[in-house]
């Protein structure tokens, strides 16, 4: 889980993958999603819907989340 204050470790050269958490550039802000696989496609994970990653949606992947250090609180 990430919680406000963490440091997020970002690799940007990783492909998307099953069960990963991304910064995806969707709508011109940068954001941190959890990212599904269904049906050989990719999916943002929302609370209410699932959005499809494609070369045709409005959604860019910036890089994937590789290590979350939990800021000491």
């Amino acid at each position: 889980k990430i919680i406000n204050g963490d440091l997020l470790v970002v690799d940007r050269s990783l492909n998307l993958k099953n069960d990963c958490i991304a910064i995806i550039n969707f709508n011109n802000e940068l954001v941190v999603k959890n990212i599904i696989k269904e049906n050989n496609n990719f999916y943002i994970k929302n609370r209410a819907e699932k959005i499809l990653i494609n070369e045709n949606s409005d959604v860019n992947v910036w890089g994937i989340v590789t290590y979350i250090i939990h800021a000491a609180h």
